[in-house]
């Protein structure tokens, strides 16, 4: 004799199992326990981050103007205060405080334009945070912009120092010592020790003078192809030079 097969309804087959039913309550347990810890000593502080904390560029655009027409200071409490000013050749002349010192080093100006650059913080300081005593200040001055970093003193851990820049509405910054270094050297630093600033390849003759005696002048002169040839008194026949050899020596 054949035994019936009895189907479940759908409704039974819909119908939660005994273990589905102990994970739903020990997940509504955990949640209720989330939000209300009874175990709890009371309300917890939550602790104040700061959403400047990551590192960033002390003068972010200055890659958008040009070294020729920014005057830069650097100032060192008790000492002089050193002002590089833009000619109108573009070329930098160096002050210290109000004394005249002459041409500024372009290749030492060039390395400065580009720490600037370049220069980061390490990281953001809270306000409540007492920065010490004024060390010293960079200005840069881009037209009628002004950027200025206020140096203060260092922090306790020894990163760095802190810094302040007063055209962003004097928020602090731990900056790096390397920047500071900045304003500690002499105003010699930056002076040029070349007698005369020459590009040697912007120059097309340059003539010695015999002190009064034609035989004894010497005039070197750049060919249209080139080339550097000497001429001197009286016969005046040119001599072809070594081209490396003149540029080196001027």
């Amino acid at each position: 004799m054949t035994r019936p097969r009895v189907e479940p309804s759908p409704l039974a087959r819909l119908r939660p199992s005994a273990t589905t039913i102990g994970i739903a309550i020990a997940a509504l347990v955990g949640v209720a326990l989330v939000h209300r810890d009874p175990w709890s000593g009371g309300a917890t502080k939550v602790p104040l981050v700061s959403n400047q904390s990551v590192a960033r560029r002390l003068f972010p655009n200055l890659g958008e103007h040009d070294l020729s027409q920014a005057r830069i200071e650097l100032a060192r409490a008790g000492g002089a205060h050193v002002r590089l000013v833009p000619g109108p050749d573009g070329r930098h002349q160096l002050y210290a405080d109000e004394q005249l010192l002459g041409s500024a080093d372009p290749v030492a100006v060039e390395g400065l334009w580009s720490s600037l650059r370049m220069a980061t913080t390490l990281r953001a300081v809270d306000r409540r945070v007492k920065p010490g005593e004024r060390r010293g200040a960079i200005v840069v001055v881009l037209g009628e912009e002004t950027l200025t970093l206020e140096i203060m003193g260092p922090t306790a851990e020894g990163a760095g120092y802190y810094g302040a820049l007063t055209h962003e509405h004097g928020d602090i910054w731990v900056v790096e010592s390397e920047v500071v270094a900045l304003v500690q050297q002499p105003p010699e630093t930056w002076l040029s020790r070349r007698l005369l600033l020459v590009e040697p390849a912007a120059t097309t003759r340059v003539a010695f003078e015999g002190d009064g005696a034609p035989e004894k002048s010497v005039v070197l002169a750049r060919g249209e192809d080139g080339l550097w040839r000497g001429h001197r008194e009286p016969d005046g026949r040119a001599r072809l030079l070594a081209t490396a050899a003149v540029e080196t020596r001027l």
